[in-house]
C-alpha cells in the first residue's frame, strides 16, 4: 500500500456526550455496509452521541448510475472491506422493496430502542450473508437478529408515514455540503458543525478530530 490508512481505534478519555457523530447511511450502499458498524463503534468507544440519519439509495431517488459504475463500486468495496478486515461480498442486492420494507419498520424500531441494530442487521444480511431481504423469510432473519419480534414487526411492515424521514435527512446532508453515502458530521454541544466528510475511508479523521476536541478541554 502506498499510503497506509491511519487506524480508527480510540483509547483516550471519553467524551461525556457533548459531541455528536451524525451518520448518513443508505441500505443499498456497499460502502455503508462495510462502515456502519465501525461508525457505531467509534461513537461508543469515544463516548460521543450517535445520531443515525438514514437516506434513500440514490437510484431510488432517480439519480442515474451506469452498470460500469455499479460494478466498480462493488469491486472497490471488496478491496476496502479486505483492508478493513470486515465481512463483505456474499450479497443479494436489496434495491427497491427491501429498502422500503425495512424503512417502514424503522420508526417502530426507534421506539423499541433497536433502530441502529435493525440497520446493522439489514446491511449485514444483504451484503455479507447473501440473504434475500425481498421476502418475509429474509426480512424475518434481519428483524430477529436485531433483537426485535417478527410477530410485532408484521403489524408495522409496509405502513406509510416513514417517507419524510429519509428525505429530510437527505436535505440535511446536502445542506452540509455532503452529496453521497456514507457521510458523517461531527457536531459540538451547540449543534455547530466541527467536521463533515463523505466516505467510509474518512472515519479515522473523525477519531482524530474527536481526540483534538477532547485535548482542548
Amino acid at each position: 500500500m502506498i499510503a497506509p490508512r491511519p487506524d480508527v481505534a480510540f483509547d483516550g478519555p471519553k467524551d461525556t456526550g457533548t459531541l455528536t457523530l451524525e451518520v448518513y447511511p443508505s441500505l443499498r450502499s456497499p460502502y455503508t455496509a462495510i462502515s456502519f458498524d465501525r461508525a457505531v463503534k467509534l461513537a461508543r468507544d469515544t463516548g460521543v452521541n450517535l445520531s443515525v440519519r438514514p437516506v434513500l439509495p440514490m437510484v431510488m431517488r432517480g439519480v442515474p448510475a451506469t452498470r460500469e459504475k455499479g460494478m466498480y463500486i462493488f469491486m472497490d468495496t471488496a478491496r476496502e472491506a479486505r483492508e478493513a478486515g470486515v465481512p463483505y461480498g456474499n450479497f443479494y442486492d436489496p434495491i427497491g422493496d427491501p429498502v422500503r420494507r425495512c424503512y417502514s419498520l424503522y420508526p417502530w424500531a426507534v421506539e423499541q430502542g433497536r433502530s441502529t441494530e435493525l440497520l446493522s442487521s439489514f446491511l449485514s444480511h444483504a451484503f455479507a450473508r447473501g440473504v434475500n431481504t425481498n421476502n418475509d423469510r429474509g426480512l424475518r432473519k434481519v428483524v430477529e437478529a436485531a433483537g426485535l419480534s417478527w410477530d410485532e414487526a408484521q403489524t408495522h411492515l409496509g405502513n406509510p408515514g416513514w417517507e419524510d424521514m429519509p428525505e429530510q435527512n437527505r436535505l440535511a446532508m446536502y445542506e452540509a455540503g455532503l452529496w453521497g453515502v456514507p457521510s458523517f458530521r461531527l457536531l459540538d454541544e451547540n449543534g455547530e458543525q466541527l467536521l463533515a466528510l463523505w466516505g467510509q475511508d474518512r472515519l479515522w479523521l473523525f477519531a482524530r478530530e474527536i481526540q483534538r476536541q477532547l485535548d482542548k478541554r
